[in-house]
Formats: C-alpha cells, sequence, structure tokens
C-alpha cells in the first residue's frame, strides 16, 4: 500500500514493508500509479485523468460539498457515468464500506479496464509534442 497523506501528515507509527507513507509524490507518481492495481483517491481533475490514462480501476472519495464546491463530486460522476471508477461517498466512508468498495472493484476488474480503454484517452505530452514537431518539420 502507497499512501499519499499530504505535507505534515506522516505517522510512522504505521510504516512497515506492505505500507509506505509520502508526503508527496512529484517525479515517482505515475511509476507508482502505474504499479498499482487498484487506486483510492479523491476526484481532483488532474487526478482522475492520470489515473484513467495509466488504466487503473478506482475507488474514487470525492470531497463532499460540505467542504468544497463539489467540483469533485462532478469529475467522479463523470467517469461513473462510464464505468470506470467506484464512488464512495465521504459521508459513507468507513472500514466496512471501504473493504465492501474494494472487494466490489476486485470482482468488476476486467470491467472496469475495459471501459478505461473505451474513453481511448490521450496522454496530452504526446499530442503536444507531435503537434509541435508537425509544425516544425512541416
Amino acid at each position: 500500500i502507497v499512501h499519499i497523506c499530504g505535507n505534515g501528515n506522516l505517522d510512522h507509527n504505521f510504516q512497515d514493508e506492505n505500507y509506505r507513507q509520502f508526503e508527496y509524490l512529484n517525479e515517482q507518481f505515475f511509476d507508482i500509479l502505474n504499479l498499482a492495481h487498484i487506486v483510492i483517491a479523491r476526484a481532483g481533475a488532474n487526478s482522475l485523468y492520470e489515473i484513467m490514462l495509466a488504466k487503473k480501476p478506482a475507488i474514487i472519495i470525492p470531497l463532499s460539498e460540505k467542504v468544497s464546491r463539489g467540483d469533485q463530486i462532478v469529475n467522479a460522476r463523470f467517469y461513473e457515468k462510464y464505468s470506470c471508477i467506484k464512488i464512495l461517498n465521504e459521508e459513507d466512508l468507513s472500514s466496512k464500506s471501504l473493504i465492501n468498495a474494494v472487494k466490489f472493484v476486485e470482482e468488476n476488474y476486467a470491467s472496469y479496464q475495459q471501459n478505461i480503454a473505451k474513453l481511448n484517452l490521450a496522454d496530452a505530452t504526446s499530442v503536444i509534442y507531435e503537434s509541435i514537431e508537425e509544425d516544425c518539420n512541416g
């Protein structure tokens, strides 16, 4: 388990060989994302896109409207509409609901991966690079 917990939130009481905490990941983020089997994350637009680009089934826990404008709920519902993620609302979050969500995603893993692949997402960096190359060479 890799847990990205934010600045100042490391708890060294839980470090062991099967559980690693990081305040942030920069260059290593996509490598670690690619190693993941299931991702559990918030629903920021960039994070969701990167999770989908990595073709990883995910449990998404959007920030509730109590603490946000609701943008994360909208972001999550977009991918839920295409059956690419499982949403677990923050107000419903408990150890039992999380375990049930993990079991559900595991049981539907192949279906989630197929649905993510159908999105046919482009790697924006490659698209921009290829456009610049084409303009400069063409």
